[in-house]
């Protein structure tokens, strides 16, 4: 599945999560025990939407890694370890020069 494609699937869920949640919330409930579960399923809801986010976000940066990589300029990674990726299609092109 490419990036866009599970970036899309990630934000339908969510919009299905977000509405979930809205509904739960409206709903009075009678009883205490009532309360309890809806209380419990939003939270489950809520934990489930923070790993999408994350999810979203890690498939953002390695999106932009990939992009800087091929360009040859520094990835992002700590300071004290500097990463630098070249691309193979600028690695072959200098070789076919120089034969």
């Amino acid at each position: 599945m490419t990036y866009s494609k599970k970036m899309m699937h990630i934000v339908q869920k969510l919009d299905a999560i977000n509405g979930a949640v809205e509904n739960i919330k409206k709903q009075k409930c009678g009883t205490e025990t009532a309360k309890r579960l809806s209380s419990v399923l939003v939270k489950r809801l809520d934990s489930e939407r923070n790993r999408l986010i994350h999810e979203l976000e890690l498939i953002a940066n390695t999106k932009s890694i990939r992009a800087v990589g091929k360009v040859g300029l520094p990835v992002q990674g700590s300071s004290s370890r500097r990463h630098y990726n070249v691309g193979r299609s600028r690695q072959y092109s200098s070789q076919r020069v120089l034969h």
